[in-house]
């Protein structure tokens, strides 16, 4: 006798618009025409939804969902999770996603005070397990630390046996800067393994020693230089001082990209603007660095932050934008202050711009 539940489930299929026809064509479906499918569908829950329906389709579909995995949380978090995807439940689909995953952060956060207190025997073991998991993804493109850890904890001591890291070739460091787990993780990497980094926040000289140690042939830099001194803070992206230095440290670049941290971020960590009386000379710096520019052939790409936001807190620009403001032409503004885009009106800015980057290539 069938259940209440079979026959519910045998009235279902009696009323479903699919036959077996239809199941084994669907079967059949060529790869093309299932991601033209895909094309309709905007959010992972569609997609996710539509994997349901057969097996070709989630073959095809659902390795695209996972082109980036976040892991966050304590180390003991991270390594269970992790643990999941190397032998656990998620074992098959580790598996089944490797060949189309493109980036995975790591994002650690502090231990809970109660895994600080009976925990501290496993640090060793987990931080082992993470690395076991970092040397199966090797073959993607990105991995980003992200660093929420307040205290300076070393992953040295975890990872003294585990075999070096044979990629990805390009690494991000983020949020919190903390010299020792970068030290770690940089080394941890096969000699000049990676081509590209992403330095941390308000990084320091030592971090580029550890860096110029780990990968001297490095191609690719993206630096905070907020820890950086200059005679101005406006200007220290654009320092030909700075640029010749990283030269010097890195002579193989092709893309190097100098930011900075905004005025709001860098006050609030603590860290004091000094106003001064006098603009800059603009064109006397932009000058320099076109002459160390071309002083670095193999340098291909060269980004550089200039934040208005900065000018003004460093410098007294009311009586410029008020000369500016109870002026029709841009000419009749003051000298000092024409020598700066701000003061121009949109058209006149964004021609600036343009002259200034055709001057720099």
């Amino acid at each position: 006798m069938e259940t209440e539940q079979q026959e519910e489930h045998a009235a279902a299929v009696e009323n479903s618009p699919a036959t077996p026809a239809s199941w084994s064509a669907l079967e059949k479906m060529p790869t093309e025409i299932i991601l033209m499918i895909l094309s309709e569908f905007h959010f992972h829950d569609d997609i996710s939804t539509v994997t349901l329906v057969s097996k070709r389709l989630r073959s095809v579909l659902f390795t695209r969902l996972f082109k980036t995995l976040t892991f966050h949380g304590s180390l003991k978090k991270l390594a269970h999770d992790m643990k999941s995807f190397l032998s656990g439940e998620f074992k098959n689909l580790m598996m089944a996603i490797l060949s189309t995953l493109k980036s995975v952060t790591i994002r650690f956060k502090p231990y809970s005070c109660a895994e600080e207190h009976n925990d501290a025997h496993l640090l060793k073991h987990r931080i082992a397990v993470i690395s076991e998991f970092i040397s199966k993804i090797s073959s993607i493109d990105l991995i980003s630390f992200d660093n929420r850890i307040k205290d300076e904890i070393d992953f040295t001591e975890g990872l003294v046996n585990q075999p070096k890291w044979n990629g990805p070739k390009a690494v991000t460091f983020c949020g919190r800067r903390n010299r020792l787990i970068f030290n770690a993780l940089i080394n941890q990497f096969t000699p000049n393994t990676v081509k590209a980094v992403r330095l941390p926040l308000q990084t320091t000289k030592k971090h580029y020693l550890a860096l110029k140690s780990a990968f001297p042939l490095l191609k690719g830099l993206k630096a905070d230089l907020s820890s950086f001194k200059s005679r101005s803070r406006t200007l220290i992206c654009m320092s030909s001082e700075i640029l010749q230095r990283i030269d010097h440290e890195f002579p193989y670049l092709q893309a190097l990209i100098f930011d900075q941290l905004d005025v709001h971020t860098f006050k609030a960590s603590g860290k004091h603007v000094f106003k001064k009386l006098h603009l800059p000379n603009l064109n006397e710096r932009i000058e320099k660095l076109i002459t160390q520019l071309k002083s670095m052939p193999q340098l291909r790409r060269f980004a550089f932050t200039l934040q208005e936001s900065w000018l003004c807190a460093e410098y007294d620009c009311r009586s410029f934008y008020k000369r500016s403001s109870s002026s029709s032409d841009a000419a009749e503004t003051s000298p000092e202050s024409d020598k700066w885009p701000y003061w121009l009106p949109a058209d006149a800015e964004q021609q600036w711009w343009s002259e200034l980057i055709t001057r720099i290539l």
